[in-house]
């Protein structure tokens, strides 16, 4: 199976248009694995690289020099653009189009934008963030929240391209979706490594974070590592404890305040906020570790307070909050276990895409469905008139029959959907 590559035949250096040109670059998107679903395109996942990616009204691609651009929303410096420490500008003037991440290197394989900063690897395994840091999800080993006068953190935004701390002797093999605040790698090592936001557990090492302060400037954060915002700029490994012995990770996906990851056994584990139920395991209790979700999970993705996973059976369940119909059972009610959507035992999956609070899919004859919130038309190829929480999807609607494209999903986002068409 291959993927369309997209290039960007010029990057801006001033204000002149560009165009974006379609070019057939041949590339696999798994290699030889006899039980993953071959025939898709998955993102956070070992065996593929995510080139484009979006992210509260932001886009960043991998061009084909292997950089990265992006364009949309600069909230707290996520698009790369410079002019100093917290000096970022939300919507910059004449900078709407593609622009080329400052003072970052060629040989970018991958990246993931989130609601504050982005990220991407390298091909010799490094990864870069760039942007806000205020939560620590830059990941550089530094805290970079500052005191100041009255505020125990400032001088947290429009950071530059930073490398992230990587355990000595590693390097990373993919990076997952930003999620809200933190992310997570997967590395060489079969471990998982995670980074940021950890108020309720979710990087998975046995810690919370608690005790920051960020407008106090004694704040007292616990345990060592965790700052002001009450999160890890120093990454840690994710607790081995409640997995199995030798196991590795293939697949990572971060929502807003949890984790799931699968194993190479395709066994799916969760951990972090489970207020909805999002971690799958039958109840609301937080878990700070991994904790068993199911067996024969080939891809997973973690919403904003959801989770959906594929099966090797090629069917897909979903989880967690259903405010917005994003599980796609047919109705608003949120389930605390894996609940099969709402699509007939006769359609095949063989790629899932999760946004913050709605879900798509592609099946065997490459037809799109989507289902979830659709306030802005995101979950519904229909004409389509603006009224709020009146049009939300609560099964998967059919967005166009792909009998004559083949079409591989790249990013589910809160206000958009994207896809790449291959005729």
């Amino acid at each position: 199976f291959t993927l369309l590559g997209m290039s960007l035949s010029a990057m801006p250096i001033s204000n002149r248009p560009i165009e974006l040109e379609e070019e057939k670059t041949q590339s696999m998107t798994h290699s030889n694995i006899s039980n993953l679903n071959v025939a898709g395109h998955q993102d956070d996942s070992v065996f593929s690289y995510s080139t484009i990616s979006s992210g509260y009204h932001t886009t960043c691609v991998i061009t084909e020099d292997a950089r990265v651009a992006c364009w949309g929303k600069n909230e707290q410096g996520k698009r790369g653009l410079g002019g100093g420490i917290d000096n970022s500008i939300n919507e910059p003037y004449g900078k709407a189009g593609p622009w080329l991440v400052g003072n970052l290197s060629v040989g970018m394989v991958e990246v993931s934008t989130g609601d504050y900063s982005s990220c991407s690897l390298s091909d010799n395994g490094e990864i870069w963030c760039w942007g806000g840091g205020e939560y620590g999800q830059l990941g550089t080993g530094t805290d970079l929240c500052t005191v100041s006068g009255d505020y125990s953190c400032t001088g947290a935004t429009n950071h530059p391209p930073q490398q992230v701390a990587l355990p000595a002797g590693t390097s990373a093999l993919s990076i997952s979706d930003m999620g809200g605040g933190h992310a997570c790698a997967i590395l060489d090592t079969g471990d998982a490594l995670c980074w940021g936001y950890n108020v309720n557990g979710q990087l998975g090492d046995g810690t919370v974070c608690s005790g920051g302060d960020w407008w106090q400037p004694n704040n007292n954060p616990s345990p060592a590592g965790c700052n002001a915002y009450d999160g890890r700029y120093i990454p840690v490994i994710v607790s081995k404890a409640t997995l199995p012995s030798n196991s590795s990770f293939i697949s990572i996906s971060t929502g807003y305040l949890h984790t799931c990851g699968i194993l190479d056994t395709n066994a799916l584990y969760c951990w972090g906020n489970n207020f909805f139920g999002q971690l799958g395991f039958g109840n609301t209790t937080f878990s700070s570790t991994p904790r068993f979700v199911a067996n024969d999970v080939v891809a997973v993705g973690a919403g904003r307070w959801h989770t959906c996973a594929l099966d090797t059976d090629k069917s897909v369940a979903c989880w967690g909050e259903n405010d917005y119909g994003q599980l796609g059972i047919g109705n608003i009610l949120d389930q605390y276990v894996p609940t099969a959507i709402n699509l007939s035992s006769n359609i095949s999956v063989i790629s899932l895409e999760v946004g913050p609070h709605n879900s798509c899919i592609i099946t065997d004859n490459f037809t799109p469905y989507c289902w979830g919130r659709n306030n802005w038309g995101q979950a519904s190829a229909q004409q389509h008139h603006f009224h709020w929480g009146h049009d939300d999807r609560i099964s998967p609607v059919e967005l166009w029959h792909g009998d004559n494209q083949q079409i591989i999903p790249n990013y589910t986002g809160d206000w958009n959907n994207s896809a790449i068409a291959m005729s």
